[in-house]
């Protein structure tokens, strides 16, 4: 009898400890949830540590720390996970706490359609984010294309639009399956336009270039029909070759471009009217410029040329006043890229031309919100220009 107690109460009178106290999921990314606990009743011991249970199997025998927070990794995008934790003390371990269930959040991938180098492409990139890794779409581009524009309903599907290889190219990429559809032509249709979008609503493609003519209007698409209607005087004046960001469910934005001469007007539609006005231009006159955003806090305009020299300045728009300033320069200067962002982590800057012939496959990383710079994990496919890119980052 005496041994019997002594294994139940262990040394010093000390018996297995209460379950922890409520335990709470959290997260929004694809691969990970955040546990949270509070410590129970440590049965007159010493708590050394918890057990944690993945859907009713131990994935955690003793974390060996009496700390009450755990990062479940390696788990399924879209996955409901139920988790419990047991304290552990010098008896042994406890009874398991409460089993709530929480889901991952979805991938988030970003994508770079078509380019040109010795010619055009129909390649589709696609960058899975926080990794970055890089895989090439099966079905690309319905036909080769360059200086396209890009945008996004963010959790359904991406939209390549316009071009120079054909001006009638109208792709929409569903983003569950990445299957390929047409939708109506864009109006006016072009090549050099640039897009972006209020995610859930419309997107926007201004600007642009069908020879002989420069266009100041933009083609809006409403997503819940892909019907495509026209709105005039978006841009001060005709102008292509121009780069496009975001404020998704406030304003896009149009900066840069070519009228004849390189531009730094920058023109800010507001989504709720429809109706555009004049934001804070450019320093100086570039085109072939490109664009990303990190929504609800700043836009990003990036490269470019200025008619003298390739450009590797990025200019920032703060949404919260519109006002700019220069931040980290990429690491490279260069015409025609593209852009595209995982909204709240970082944006990517990638491809583009740098000059005598010589085109670029490197991408960009700018940490949100410090901006700071470092090489992707990835390149693109190929060294190109002309490319355009967007972004499903649903999972935010």
């Amino acid at each position: 009898m005496s041994f019997f107690l002594s294994v139940v109460a262990g040394q010093g009178g000390a018996i297995l400890p209460a379950a922890p106290g409520t335990l709470s999921l959290s997260g929004t990314a694809a691969d990970t949830i955040d546990l949270s606990w509070s410590a129970g009743d440590a049965g007159g011991g010493t708590i050394s540590g918890y057990a944690i249970k993945r859907d009713g199997s131990v994935i955690v025998a003793d974390t060996g720390s009496s700390g009450t927070t755990y990062s479940a990794g390696g788990l399924t995008a879209s996955t409901a996970y139920n988790f419990n934790v047991a304290a552990i003390n010098e008896v042994g371990t406890g009874p398991y706490g409460n089993t709530p269930s929480h889901t991952t959040g979805q991938l988030r991938f970003g994508y770079a359609f078509g380019g040109a180098a010795a010619s055009t492409s129909t390649t589709v990139d696609k960058f899975t984010f926080p990794s970055f890794t890089r895989s090439t779409l099966g079905t690309g581009l319905s036909v080769t294309n360059a200086y396209t524009s890009g945008h996004a309903n963010s959790g359904v599907a991406g939209y390549c639009q316009g071009g120079s290889g054909t001006n009638t190219m109208s792709n929409k990429f569903v983003f569950s399956t990445d299957s390929r559809s047409n939708i109506a032509w864009l109006n006016p249709r072009g090549y050099g336009n640039a897009g972006c979008a209020n995610s859930g609503t419309a997107g926007y493609v201004g600007g642009g270039f069908d020879n002989p003519t420069r266009f100041d209007s933009a083609s809006k698409i409403t997503y819940s029909t892909d019907a495509v209607s026209n709105i005039a005087s978006v841009l001060v004046t005709g102008t292509n070759n121009l780069g496009a960001f975001a404020n998704s469910g406030t304003a896009g934005y149009w900066s840069g471009g070519w009228t004849g001469s390189a531009a730094s007007a920058t023109n800010k539609l507001t989504f709720s009217t429809d109706t555009s006005a004049a934001s804070t231009a450019l320093a100086a006159g570039r085109y072939g410029c490109f664009g990303m955003a990190n929504s609800g806090t700043a836009g990003y305009l990036a490269g470019g040329y200025d008619g003298s020299s390739f450009v590797a300045t990025v200019d920032k728009w703060l949404f919260a006043t519109d006002a700019r300033s220069t931040t980290t320069a990429m690491s490279v200067a260069r015409t025609y890229g593209m852009g595209f962002a995982d909204s709240g982590t970082a944006g990517y800057f990638g491809s583009g031309q740098s000059g005598g012939g010589s085109y670029q496959p490197s991408i960009d990383k700018y940490a949100f919100p410090s901006d700071t710079r470092s090489a992707a994990a990835s390149s693109m496919s190929t060294s190109i220009e002309g490319a355009s890119g967007c972004a499903n980052t649903a999972g935010l």
